[in-house]
């Protein structure tokens, strides 16, 4: 994606709750408007077809879910409490799906922003009722065994990349 840095950041001890961490110094979180169109982006390192959704938990939604499952920190929580804190981020992600822009979405080969196509977004509805994007590269199977699967080719908005 363009304007993304692979610079390796610094790095600093950070003692949060009695555990020691080491954290990037030089991390600014970004802030997003509400309801306002953002351009984020996923690896597929091995394909498996399937899909992708995104969702958010608000940091201190995380930190009221640490503090109430996790006294002791991370290193000093029992599985019950692990559990419990798991459990509450977990809820808090799936209760904050994001809403997919129509019509957005883009294929990029490797790290080279020049070599890329828009493609035709399927989105589907699953059993939940969230909604969620099929990968734009089936794996073999989809295509060749008569699944949902479109050759990523198929897929192509016509005059599109």
């Amino acid at each position: 994606m363009p304007g993304v840095s692979h610079n390796a950041p610094e790095w600093r001890l950070r003692v949060d709750s009695g555990n020691a961490l080491w954290v990037p110094t030089d991390i600014v979180p970004t802030e997003w408007v509400r309801g306002s169109n953002v351009e984020v982006g996923w690896n597929a390192y091995a394909n498996h077809a399937g899909g992708y959704i995104y969702t958010l938990c608000p940091k201190a939604k995380m930190d009221n879910c640490r503090d109430a499952y996790l006294p002791n920190g991370a290193t000093g929580a029992t599985q019950p409490q692990t559990d419990a804190y798991m459990l509450c981020v977990w809820t808090c992600f799936e209760s904050n799906t994001l809403e997919w822009v129509p019509q957005s979405q883009t294929l990029q080969y490797a790290d080279d922003p020049c070599t890329y196509v828009e493609t035709l977004a399927v989105t589907k509805t699953g059993s939940d009722g969230r909604v969620w994007r099929e990968s734009p590269i089936p794996d073999t199977a989809q295509v060749t065994n008569g699944n949902d699967g479109r050759c990523s080719w198929d897929a192509v908005k016509p005059g599109g990349g």
